[in-house]
């Protein structure tokens, strides 16, 4: 029984140390879990720091990398805008020969002709203002180009000339049909634009280039058109020319008569016209220069002066005022000043008005024959 008792203790004890061994094993095991996890925790934790700080370092790097790009690119912007500015502000009479380079290729057709015109107008200036007749009118210049050469057409009714140009790298070859030797040289393009486009200058110089067409049915019609505006203000020259000639003729004839033209038997008789302004000496081969004309007056006379003379004011209106000047001052009362003063002032004080509206065409016409 006692024997039963104490194997049974035993084996109590036996299993309460094993189940003791087995709490303490898996307290061990726990403890070391749960030390693991702590280990992972920190680990994770301080991993976490870690990269965030390298985040950080690469997040400020990168700002820093930005900023210092930005601000090199502003510099760069900078000094680029800079530059520009600089080489913008250049006048033209100041740039160096690569500006003037670039300068020359940005303009048109046009304003390189106007540089080649200004100083072919400035080298001829002496016998030939044409440029400020062109810029006056209604019509161009003519620039034609064909490969390594150009031309220009002037205007016939401004100078009617020619000019040939040949290009040779900066310098232009010019040639012209008019101007003597002035409108024959070389000029360089570097130097015309430097002279015609400094700030005192370019205004001009655009107003020429405005001048210049490259357009051949522009020039053609603009020809044309002025040659025809030409033709009719010569034959309106003309008709008003004929017109005069014919009131002159009547003029004539309502004092004088036709007398000039019914005896004429193959002599040299004709009747020269001159024109004397107000204030003219009445008398200007006396002695008195004092009394003067009052008006214009023409002045008719015939040839020989034996066929008379008639001096007179055409009032315009169907009538003139004749004045009886003789055709010969041989009277020696001519040579006297007070005397000659008298008998000038009686013929100015005795002019008379005369109708010519009652002389026909028929008769006029015989006279007007005879005017030269």
């Amino acid at each position: 029984m006692v024997k039963r008792i104490v194997s049974i203790g035993a084996v109590i004890i036996v299993l309460a140390l094993l189940v003791l061994g087995g709490f303490a094993v898996i307290g061990d095991q726990v403890n070391d879990n749960k030390r693991e996890a702590q280990l992972r925790h920190v680990m994770s934790e301080s991993s976490k720091r870690e990269l965030e700080r390298q985040s950080s370092k690469r997040n400020s790097s990168s700002e820093m990398t930005r900023t210092s790009t930005s601000s090199s690119s502003t510099d760069s912007s900078s000094v680029s805008s800079s530059s520009s500015s600089e080489s913008s502000n250049v006048t033209a009479d100041k740039m160096t020969n690569a500006q003037v380079d670039a300068a020359l290729m940005d303009l048109s057709a046009e304003e390189r002709g106007a540089l080649i015109l200004r100083e072919w107008q400035e080298r001829t200036a002496a016998t030939n203002n044409w440029l400020a007749e062109v810029l006056k009118s209604d019509i161009h210049v003519f620039l034609q180009q064909q490969g390594n050469s150009e031309g220009f057409g002037i205007p016939v009714m401004v100078d009617g000339g020619v000019m040939g140009v040949k290009i040779d790298g900066d310098n232009r070859i010019v040639s012209s049909r008019n101007n003597g030797d002035a409108g024959n040289f070389t000029m360089s393009m570097r130097d015309a634009y430097r002279k015609f486009f400094a700030p005192s200058e370019v205004a001009y110089t655009e107003q020429v280039a405005q001048k210049i067409t490259t357009d051949p049915n522009v020039f053609h019609a603009e020809q044309q058109q002025e040659i025809k505006k030409n033709q009719e203000a010569s034959a309106k020259a003309q008709a008003t020319t004929d017109q005069d000639k014919l009131n002159r003729a009547k003029a004539w004839v309502a004092v004088m008569g036709t007398r000039i033209a019914d005896d004429n038997n193959g002599g040299f008789d004709n009747i020269t016209t001159s024109t004397v302004s107000a204030g003219a000496p009445v008398a200007s081969v006396s002695a008195d220069k004092t009394v003067t004309f009052p008006t214009d007056v023409t002045v008719l006379t015939g040839t020989p002066l034996a066929d008379g003379m008639l001096t007179y004011h055409d009032n315009g209106n169907g009538t003139i005022t004749v004045y009886d000047v003789p055709t010969h001052f041989q009277d020696p009362a001519w040579n006297n000043p007070d005397s000659a003063k008298q008998m000038a002032q009686h013929i100015v004080d005795t002019a008379h008005t005369v109708n010519v509206g009652s002389v026909s065409d028929g008769d006029a016409q015989k006279i007007v024959a005879l005017m030269n």
